[in-house]
């Protein structure tokens, strides 16, 4: 993990300000032409096997023993591109079309131009943003959707390939019957087709590394050619007339770029797909599958009127990811539509005037789903789902609350779809959908909460409410009331910009906003954190970093940067920050492509001390109440990633308490806290032999820690020098009072653990 700072007196903004308005106007300028420069090569050369060589490389991942690339083997070619690429190549009829094979050198030349012409269109917004440098309002409403367009753009798959089948056609599948009626076909056929297209182009693809991989692996030119010709299929010739045309200087490698760039002019013929071909492998009539393909194509020239700048934040392959020239069906990148298919099936459901159904079927899911998922993590916890509750004459309804200790997690569920205007950053479209998918949940929950923490402290109307909720748990025993959103639809780009959307309007001063994800990023965090105190504390936290300062950054980059620092950052957590978090999910990454692999890797973990490690595992097993609280502030006071000899400190200091412990200045106890200053753990080393009640000193000394701190919550951890092999042999949790009297008593040494 890098923190890089950048204080505000070393930037030169004027400076920054123009050289980005001169990007901008570069960036216009050169759009137009950027275009013109793709279509040319495409009236050059045969443009389905440039599209074709461009997915293949540029979509590969690299394997091996210790996993998957992230990133393919052209660099920064993403999916975006070659669905850019694919809709600027339907703007152009069939007869338009060069006929030869490309050149390595025109492949590259598109390559840079969709590089440069993607750029340029992010860069060229700058201007529009510029126009409202002097009307802060404006800037910041421009600056959210800016969020949004750059997610759309850019941004596919919400989760992975094997998830998101498996979440899409739970969804759709009850309502088979209904869809099959009026289409033909069934949504869980048409989920199957592209999941058995994606498993196709996969061995198709892992066939062809293979097969090169075993030609090559002969150690002479004559060897490799004479394989290549006689094993590769469409190869014809005579492997001795071409080793005879070859210069008589030319090193292997060079035949191996010849044999490659050959061997690419196939690609293409590995994404065209027979219907029959993947009716044979189903087991499903033909006509049936043909009728999919049929929906999921574009024939070349349908998008002729289409605007190119359009095709950035509306391009039709996102619907119609199949090019279709009669009966023939290409799928340059099969695996990017399971990431569309609920978009797709959403049209296909309105066709069938099925979307009040839909709808309904997709909020029954998700609050199931929500029930299931938290009950994993937290498999002692009582769920309580669709509570009614009054507060001040108005009836509500929380979709679930689980109880476990003394922790309450207040939870809703959103199963409202992203519509396209606010996909493309529509202003109305996009502060309607943030009102009703983030700030309306953001209000309930929050308000809830507010009256479970009134009624802790005795609020009589309070209290009748939180009576009425029958929880199971006396309200004045509630240590924690922790929140949690969950969406269908991905609305990432916007759940941590709490203060953004406050610069705009958008939310609410008063109103926080609680960890905000989509329902597969909830399972990937419960997978990852998979023990109920780092989930919930990983909940905290991510509320905690998002309340007071604009943070950016996607759901695992989030889970990744609390894995190596419980995100508590003091960079971030001084408010004077804007925080970016960035390729911090690359472990998570990692983990999910291997898992899809069929590998078994081991899975990311945070990096806790092993001594508080060793405490939790306690904590838990032990199961006495107020241990899920104490575990919590345990975490908030000594984050993942923040020590890693917490057992070497508190070894001395047990040395010298078996040394000094009659001296009554000896020292025995120690305090940490993290950057954040959410809560400070205090350990306190003691002999039993002393014979001494520690209860009111130690409750004198956690007071002490806290002012000290400038804290609000500690948790105790006391150990006995004669039984160390114990992580402990009493704990407690303590508060500080809102107007604390002033503490008396000696102070303690606090002392600062270096990070790990």
């Amino acid at each position: 993990m890098q923190v890089i700072e950048k204080k505000a007196e070393d930037v030169d903004n004027d400076a920054h300000r123009a050289k980005s308005i001169s990007e901008a106007r570069s960036a216009t300028a050169a759009f137009p032409g950027l275009i013109s420069d793709i279509l040319g090569v495409f009236r050059e050369a045969y443009p389905p096997h440039i599209i074709a060589t461009i997915a293949f490389w540029g979509l590969s991942h690299a394997g091996g023993p210790q996993g998957f690339s992230t990133t393919g083997i052209i660099k920064d070619v993403e999916q975006h591109h070659v669905e850019l690429l694919q809709a600027l190549l339907l703007t152009l009829d069939a007869d338009e079309w060069g006929r030869e094979p490309a050149s390595a050198l025109q492949i590259q030349r598109v390559i840079d131009a969709i590089l440069a012409l993607t750029t340029a269109f992010h860069r060229r917004r700058a201007l529009q943003l510029e126009t409202f440098a002097d009307d802060s309002d404006r800037l910041a409403v421009a600056l959210v959707q800016e969020r949004v367009r750059d997610y759309t753009q850019m941004v596919r798959n919400w989760s992975t390939h094997s998830e998101m089948l498996s979440i899409v056609r739970a969804i759709h599948a009850p309502l088979d019957a209904l869809f099959e009626a009026y289409h033909g076909y069934s949504a869980s056929d048409l989920i199957d087709v592209v999941g058995a297209l994606v498993t196709l182009q996969q061995e198709r693809t892992s066939g062809h590394f293979k097969l090169m991989k075993d030609i090559f692996s002969a150690r002479t030119k004559k060897a490799i050619v004479h394989g290549f010709f006689a094993r590769f299929e469409g190869v014809e010739g005579d492997p001795g007339a071409f080793l005879a045309s070859l210069p008589k200087r030319a090193r292997l490698r060079d035949v191996k770029t010849m044999l490659h760039c050959h061997a690419d002019r196939w690609l293409v013929t590995y994404m065209c797909v027979e219907p029959a071909v993947l009716a044979r492998r189903m087991g499903k009539p033909a006509a049936s599958i043909a009728k999919i393909f049929h929906v999921l194509g574009l024939e070349p020239g349908s998008l002729k009127e289409s605007n190119p700048e359009h095709l950035f934040l509306a391009n039709p392959i996102w619907s119609a990811p199949a090019m279709k020239i009669g009966q023939e069906f290409t799928f340059f990148s099969p695996q990017g539509i399971v990431g569309f298919l609920p978009t797709i099936l959403r049209d296909l459901f309105r066709q069938a005037d099925l979307a009040t159904q839909l709808e309904e079927r997709r909020a029954v899911y998700l609050e199931d789903e929500l029930a299931t998922v938290v009950g994993s993590v937290l498999p002692s916890a009582a769920l309580r789902s669709n509570i009614k509750w009054k507060w001040q004459g108005v009836e509500y309804e929380t979709d679930l609350i689980a109880v476990i200790d003394r922790v309450l997690l207040v939870a809703e569920a959103k199963s409202g779809a992203l519509s396209t205007g606010a996909l493309r950053g529509g202003p109305r479209s996009a502060r309607d959908h943030v009102h009703r998918l983030l700030v309306a949940p953001a209000e309930q929950s929050g308000r809830l909460r507010d009256i479970l923490l009134a009624g802790r402290s005795g609020e009589p109307n309070a209290l009748d409410v939180v009576t009425g909720l029958n929880l199971g748990i006396d309200p004045a025993k509630i240590d924690y009331v922790l929140r949690l959103s969950v969406t269908l639809d991905d609305f990432s780009a916007l759940s941590s910009a709490q203060a953004d959307l406050k610069r705009a309007g958008w939310l609410a001063e008063g109103t926080d906003l609680p960890p905000t994800m989509q329902l597969a990023e909830l399972r990937t965090v419960t997978d990852i954190l998979d023990d109920p105190a780092t989930f919930l504390n990983y909940l905290s936290s991510r509320e905690a970093i998002q309340r007071g300062l604009s943070v950016f950054g996607f759901e695992h980059d989030f889970l990744g940067a609390y894995l190596q620092s419980g995100l508590d950052l003091p960079e971030i957590v001084s408010g004077t920050h804007k925080g970016i978090f960035r390729n911090m999910s690359l472990a998570i990454d990692r983990y999910h492509m291997s898992v899809e692999a069929g590998y078994a890797p081991e899975k990311p973990k945070p990096l806790i001390d092993p001594y508080i490690a060793n405490v939790l595992v306690s904590l838990r097993k032990l199961a006495k109440p107020g241990w899920l609280s104490k575990s919590i502030a345990l975490l908030d006071a000594v984050p993942p990633g923040h020590c890693n000899d917490l057992g070497g400190l508190l070894d001395d200091v047990a040395v010298q308490v078996s040394r000094n412990w009659q001296d009554p200045d000896h020292r025995g106890t120690l305090a940490l806290c993290g950057p954040g200053r959410r809560a400070a753990a205090m350990f306190h080393i003691f002999p039993e032999t002393s014979g001494r009640d520690m209860s009111q000193e130690l409750a004198l000394l956690a007071e002490n820690a806290m002012i000290e701190l400038e804290t609000n919550t500690c948790v105790v951890i006391a150990r006995a020098v004669e039984r160390w092999n114990l992580p402990f042999v009493a704990t407690a949790i303590m508060r500080l009072d809102e107007s604390p009297s002033p503490s008396t008593g000696r102070r303690i040494p606090i002392v600062s653990c270096p990070r790990g």
